[in-house]
């Protein structure tokens, strides 16, 4: 009888240890959970036979129960194309290993361990050979400010790189283009949800474009150019002009929440508004004012919610354009800068009220070529 109660003290007194051990264990992760949140910028790999190596901007970021990959999640299909999964994969931690559910099949899969964090400098291991460092980023973005709407906008390159123009503002309404190698061709419109949008403008905010210059180029040719617009109470305030993805990492971090859009949310094909881009206005055949090509869709955007009018009004510049074959026929465009109107070669025309002058609302005289 007492050899039974010894086993049953030994097999409770070890089943106590092992759940204690095991809290002792969760407690541990998740500490180690709340240590990491955060943003977190890579800036050096170590390799056990190579040394030291710097490394192109990557980061990543720590939530509670999701890691946010700035550059992107994506998959190889069948076809050899890359596809966008997201940007954020759920993650757990257990005894300093970290697994992430992998988007692409939903399975849990080692990520990383835990090594040490130290003074806002994180190390972990990817394997037995190879360490990276992290530093902790920080912005203070009270002094940053808010932007009504953002237009993106990418040309092509010496390659396949995608042509599109997307407009998003803060209520979450999203028009897009795309123009060549595009997952959709032709003009759409869509919505996003209130998170989206934060997300998307948080991580412009972070970017603090206003303290940005207007051109960034890399000494590489055969390069696509992004151009990105900010607008504040229906006026441009900012664009920048990015040949080469020479901006700084802040920026191309935004980039990647915005450019695949098209890929994540429905869009309703758009086809009674003008189907055209912008290339500059023109006044009395001397003066020129060359549009960028997300200023040039920010005044699409403009048209696309703007009223039919039977209004007559001086014309005083015209409006160039460019629109693959021509379909729709349209001669010309003359505007007073507030009425724009379109005329078609069977001689008909519709004339849109944007309800104020784009000109002189955005443009300052200087900034006119002879």
């Amino acid at each position: 009888m007492q050899i039974i109660m010894k086993i049953k003290n030994t097999i409770l007194f070890i089943v106590c240890f092992l759940a204690l051990s095991c809290n002792n264990a969760n407690r541990q992760d998740e500490k180690l959970k709340h240590l990491l949140i955060g943003e977190w910028e890579l800036f050096q790999c170590d390799f056990s036979e190579k040394g030291k190596t710097d490394i192109a901007p990557y980061a990543i970021s720590f939530l509670q129960d999701r890691i946010e990959i700035f550059q992107g999640w994506y998959q190889f299909t069948e076809n050899y194309e890359i596809k966008y999964l997201g940007s954020f994969v759920p993650y757990k931690i257990q005894s300093n290993n970290i697994f992430i559910k992998n988007l692409s099949n939903n399975n849990w899969e080692f990520y990383r361990k835990f090594i040490n964090l130290s003074n806002d400098t994180l190390t972990l291991a990817v394997n037995d050979s190879t360490t990276e460092t992290y530093s902790r980023l920080t912005y203070n973005v009270d002094t940053v400010p808010d932007f009504d709407q953002i237009i993106y906008s990418s040309s092509g390159c010496f390659g396949t790189c995608q042509i599109i123009n997307i407009s998003v503002d803060k209520n979450g309404e999203v028009y897009f283009q795309g123009e060549s190698y595009a997952s959709k061709i032709g003009f759409f419109k869509g919505k996003i949800d209130n998170h989206t949008q934060e997300y998307i403008f948080g991580k412009f905010k972070k970017a603090n474009p206003i303290n940005l210059l207007n051109h960034y180029s890399c000494d590489y040719t055969c390069q696509a150019t992004i151009t990105t617009t900010f607008i504040k109470d229906g006026k441009i305030v900012k664009t920048i002009r990015d040949y080469g993805n020479a901006a700084p990492k802040e920026l191309k971090w935004a980039y990647v929440s915005i450019f695949h859009l098209q890929d994540i949310i429905e869009l309703d094909s758009l086809s009674e508004n003008p189907q055209l881009n912008y290339d500059a206005f023109r006044k009395n055949k001397l003066l020129s004012l060359p549009l960028q090509k997300s200023q040039s869709f920010y005044l699409w955007t403009e048209l696309a919610k703007s009223n039919v009018t039977e209004q007559t009004f001086n014309p005083i510049y015209s409006l160039s354009f460019s629109e693959k074959n021509n379909e729709n026929n349209y001669k010309a465009i003359t505007t007073d800068g507030r009425f724009y109107k379109f005329e078609y070669n069977n001689k008909s025309s519709i004339t849109y009220d944007l309800g104020y002058n784009f000109i002189e609302h955005n443009f300052e005289k200087s900034v006119w070529n002879e």
